[in-house]
């Protein structure tokens, strides 16, 4: 593996960063700043060492206190352990973001015609498949929850995690 040293920037910070064989968001292959990701990068590189500790310090605690955790089974520490993150954002162009935006504009049209269906008319239900076959979290479907949501509504899954 090779280790990224941009020359531009001569902060410790990036001392071990490594670029191996995958994509890199912020560097080139051949270790140069993607131009979306300088002005991002030279904040971050600009920042005290003790100004980034404070702020891992803040994130930490407020992960931890808004349960954004999870547990590891079969360890002996029995206890809540954050959820890896980075201090620097992604930072993605508009193009990237329109592909982006495209797919789950997809994703949650399809969602919401799947849940219209399924709480009113009940097409996919009725087809002689199994309900486990078409989803195992509908096995527990109740019968009684069809046509529970408004026939009209359009908007069933007003937020989906992607």
């Amino acid at each position: 593996m090779e280790l990224a040293r941009p020359t531009a920037f001569a902060n410790p910070l990036l001392k071990d960063y490594v670029l191996d064989n995958t994509y890199d968001e912020m560097f080139s292959e051949d270790g140069l700043v993607r131009p979306h990701y300088a002005a991002v990068l030279e904040k971050f590189l600009n920042l005290p060492p003790e100004e980034m500790a404070r702020r891992k310090r803040s994130v930490d605690l407020s992960f931890l206190t808004q349960g954004i955790t999870f547990n590891v089974y079969g360890h002996g520490e029995g206890t809540e352990k954050i959820f890896p993150y980075d201090l620097l954002p992604r930072v993605i162009t508009g193009a990237e973001w329109a592909h982006v935006e495209k797919g789950l504009t997809q994703r949650i049209t399809a969602l919401n015609l799947f849940l219209h269906d399924v709480y009113n008319e009940g097409k996919i239900l009725n087809d002689g498949r199994d309900e486990t076959y078409v989803s195992p979290a509908l096995s527990g479907l109740q019968r009684a929850a069809h046509r529970t949501l408004h026939p009209a509504a359009s908007q069933h899954a007003a937020l989906a995690g992607a």
